[in-house]
């Protein structure tokens, strides 16, 4: 019944906005582009984009934020 809802919805909003879902055309969506493409297997997802630590994301949003001001 919610996997019906869902592909309903998602026929609706294709047809709405005359556009393919993304999850089948942004197959880099995740940003690694060594990857090659989505991932293989949610192991593969998890240790691609696993951040680790608290002191890790602050790092990670400190380079992200300097690289937003160029």
């Amino acid at each position: 019944m919610l996997e019906d809802r869902m592909h309903n919805w998602i026929a609706r909003r294709e047809k709405e906005t005359g556009r393919t879902n993304p999850m089948y055309t942004n197959l880099l969506w995740h940003g690694h582009d060594e990857i090659g493409g989505p991932f293989t297997s949610s192991q593969q997802a998890y240790d691609t984009l696993h951040i680790g630590d608290p002191v890790t994301a602050q790092r990670l949003q400190a380079l992200a934020k300097k690289g937003s001001k160029k």
